[in-house]
């Protein structure tokens, strides 16, 4: 990842004095904070494992579910949009203690520009719990979207989106730059998101917070934690979730998990 700098001030020289035309330097001024260019650097054909961990909550139960998928990068642009497919293989619910094998759901293919807003959702199905507006809420959500120029620690940035399920509406996301943390070694880019929709047309608003670690070398996530809040579902009525993403570590030669400081430790609340 290109890094921009913004320079230090060069330092000042005191104006001479008398006939011995001594100059005094200043002392020079402090170093203006460093903006990074956060950016999203795919490879077209990139596989990677991940496994989230949601803790939902209805009001009058809960349960937690454990999922596994696959994003592979199918395409990118010339202007860095980038496809993936989303494969999911597994999906398990522990409800009253007992795990409860769900149903798999069908793989998914969604576009983004190149600062991660969708585009695009295909999919052989429309998920039969949500309406396709707050599914497609879900999706927007899921992504960080990154800001157009540099940016420096505690700098926030402001998108606006249509609103996929209240016509007329917008989406607010609001993200901010947190620099960087270290996590098995390796320094990585940490970013918080808000978002805040109509779900609605009597104004009611879905929100969603997540705090992301990303790779500076391709913007790729590899871990997230964060919570939804008020969100609509036909099947189960109003959901709160806590979400936690972790990126797997990559199986070696031998099919186990290698030591890749990719395989962070499971946390809470997305």
């Amino acid at each position: 990842m290109k890094l921009i700098h913004v320079g230090i001030l060069a330092a000042t020289m005191a104006v001479p004095t008398s006939v011995c035309l001594a100059q005094t330097p200043a002392a020079p001024s402090a170093a203006a904070p460093v903006a990074v260019k956060l950016a999203y650097q795919y490879q077209k054909g990139t596989a990677s494992r991940y496994h989230v961990s949601l803790d939902v909550s209805t009001g009058q139960g809960g349960a937690q579910v454990s999922q596994n998928y696959v994003s592979t990068i199918s395409n990118v642009a010339s202007d860095g949009g980038f496809s993936q497919i989303l494969h999911w293989t597994k999906e398990v619910a522990v409800l009253g203690g007992s795990p409860t094998p769900l149903p798999i759901p069908p793989d998914m293919t969604l576009s983004f520009d190149n600062l991660g807003k969708l585009l695009t959702v295909k999919t052989p199905e429309a998920d039969p719990t949500m309406s396709v507006g707050v599914s497609r809420l879900l999706i927007m959500a899921d992504r960080i979207i990154l800001p157009p120029n540099p940016v420096a620690i505690n700098g926030t940035w402001t998108t606006e989106m249509d609103d996929p399920q209240v016509k007329g509406a917008k989406v607010t996301f609001t993200g901010t730059y947190l620099g960087m943390e270290v996590r098995g070694g390796k320094s990585y880019w940490k970013v918080k998101q808000q978002m805040k929709a109509p779900v609605a047309a009597d104004g009611t608003t879905m929100t969603s917070t997540g705090t992301a670690l990303l790779d500076p070398a391709t913007g790729q996530l590899v871990h997230e934690t964060g919570t939804i809040e008020n969100l609509p579902t036909a099947a189960y009525g109003v959901l709160t979730a806590q979400v936690t993403v972790n990126l797997a570590a990559p199986k070696n030669a031998e099919g186990t998990a290698s030591s890749a400081p990719t395989a962070l430790p499971t946390g809470t609340g997305k």
